[in-house]
């Protein structure tokens, strides 16, 4: 999805301002050949950032109609062992060893290249030039024809108290 490729793009450039080299995994996405585990940073999709061929930043989104909602999650320090407890396995027995080390080879934290403060990540990431360079009216009108923002906000606010309603 387009969107979904603009939004790493700017994820790694936050991360490069951070002195992060990542990538972005291909547009193939994940290998099918080894089965999806319970953890959502088991491997990547297309599009999906990378640190050294290894997993940094896992994103998801949903849409419906013109809404568009993106949902993203970048380790710092992955405790895999600790998660997979969180976690019933599919057989309920539990997380072997072998996933454990399956998916810490699998996955990357921001702390191994040494950026592990809060305060210096979240500003980095927030920073969005290619969106912030077109204004909320403009925004309002590719979504909602000849909208004002207040409008457009009010449409938004609207359209998902509709889809969440039982």
């Amino acid at each position: 999805l387009p969107s979904y490729y603009r939004i790493s793009l700017a994820l790694q450039e936050g991360l490069r301002q951070l002195g992060v080299a990542a990538t972005l995994a291909p547009a193939s996405g994940a290998s099918s050949s080894v089965p999806l585990g319970p953890v959502c940073f088991d491997r990547p999709s297309a599009h999906e950032i990378l640190l050294d061929g290894r997993k940094l930043v896992g994103s998801a989104q949903v849409r419906r109609g013109a809404a568009l909602l993106q949902h993203g999650s970048i380790l710092i320090e992955p405790k895999i062992a600790a998660l997979l407890g969180c976690l019933r396995s599919p057989d309920e027995s539990g997380s072997s060893v072998g996933s454990i080390e399956r998916i810490e080879a699998s996955v990357a934290g921001l702390a191994e290249v040494g950026v592990s403060d809060a305060s210096r990540i979240v500003p980095a990431l927030a920073h969005w030039p290619d969106i912030e360079a077109t204004s909320n009216e403009e925004l309002a009108n590719a979504f909602y024809g000849n909208a004002t923002a207040a409008e457009a906000v009010q449409a938004m606010i609207d359209k998902t108290k509709r889809f969440l309603a039982p």
